[in-house]
């Protein structure tokens, strides 16, 4: 029982952090797509 929670609680915690890493992302090709043109 308790491997089954650790092991979902993980793969919410990858799941969340691929989503935080690809927001992440896509800010950085943003501003790096802003700053090209403003230069």
């Amino acid at each position: 029982m308790h491997a089954l929670v650790g092991r979902s609680v993980l793969q919410l915690l990858s799941s969340e952090m691929a989503d935080r890493t690809a927001t992440i992302k896509k800010h950085l090709l943003r501003i790096g797509i802003l700053a090209i043109k403003s230069a």
